[in-house]
Order: C-alpha cells, then sequence, then structure tokens
C-alpha cells in the first residue's frame, strides 16, 4: 500500500544555490507532487499594491498568504507540494513555518547550499543541504524545528538533496 503524503517539501537556500533544478528533480521523482511557487502570491501581491515599493515578504499579508495558498493547493491536489522559495529573514521563516505548523501542514525544510566556485568554472551547480528535524508531524513526516538561517549549518551535509530524502517519506 502505497502512502500518500500532503505536506510540503521547501527548498531554501541563496540564489544560485539549485533549488529549482532540485525541484524539477523531485517533481519527475514523487508521484502526484505539484510545484507550488510562493514567488507567484508576492506578485499578485505587488500587482494588486502598487504604491507597494519594497520587497513582497516584507508583507505580513505575503507569509499569511502563502500559508492559505498551500493550504488550498493541498486539498485540492493528490500529494505533496514542492516550493523552491528562498525566505532569508528569520523572523519571516518563523511566521511562514509556524503558520504551516498551526494548520497541521507538515513541512520537510532543505536548505540548499552551493559549493564555493572552484577557481576552473568560477561557478558551482552542485546543490549540499542541511537539514532539520524534529518531532514526527502529520502524514509520518518529521515535523520541522525553526528554519536555521542560511549561514548557520547545525547539521550533517548531504552530498545531494534527493539522496537526503529518504525513499520511503517520498511515496
Amino acid at each position: 500500500m502505497t502512502t500518500r503524503l500532503h505536506g510540503i517539501i521547501w527548498l531554501n537556500g541563496a540564489f544560485g544555490a539549485g533549488k529549482t533544478s532540485v525541484a524539477t528533480s523531485l517533481l519527475d521523482r514523487i508521484p502526484n507532487a505539484a510545484l507550488y511557487d510562493p514567488e507567484e502570491v508576492g506578485f499578485m501581491l505587488r500587482k494588486q499594491l502598487p504604491g507597494w515599493t519594497g520587497d513582497f515578504q516584507d508583507l505580513p499579508g505575503w507569509r499569511s498568504l502563502v500559508v492559505h495558498t498551500a493550504r488550498t493547493l493541498l486539498d485540492h491536489t493528490g500529494g505533496p507540494l514542492i516550493a523552491p522559495m528562498s525566505v532569508l529573514n528569520e523572523r519571516y521563516a518563523y511566521d511562514i513555518f509556524g503558520g504551516f505548523d498551526y494548520a497541521g501542514i507538515a513541512v520537510r525544510h532543505i536548505v540548499l547550499h552551493a559549493d564555493p566556485p572552484s577557481s576552473a568554472s568560477g561557478s558551482s551547480t552542485t546543490p549540499r543541504t542541511a537539514m532539520e528535524s524534529g518531532t514526527s508531524g502529520s502524514a509520518g513526516w518529521p515535523r520541522m524545528a525553526p528554519p536555521t538561517p542560511v549561514g548557520c549549518q547545525r547539521k550533517q551535509r548531504s552530498s545531494t538533496v534527493l539522496g537526503a530524502i529518504p525513499n520511503n517519506s517520498l511515496t
């Protein structure tokens, strides 16, 4: 019997860390997974608030809409959501992940780290991860502790993101 997961795999990390590439790979590997781009919620707010010129993440409404939109999508999809989105402000991350927790949405939070550029290529495309886990959450996923800011690495790193997620947690 296959267990369906209805949570979120949140891919966090700095620009260029490989969030979109990892999201695409996960979508190919996880049955019924759907892409959820919280940035689209921000674009909608920016369009509706023409006087706003700052970062949409600074709007408390964006953070709450991210949670409500995820809940709506999870209610209408057959599998987990893959959300590639950088949230580097610790307070904003607490707002979002605390909202998911309050809504009973299990989250697998993965922080991607790009390897330092090599002198030969000048850039890196090898994503690395630091995963946080806590007590058991809904759908059999571990409940995530509040995310560690990207600059901090308290947990072990994996050579690949896909290797860091146990296969039995995806199906």
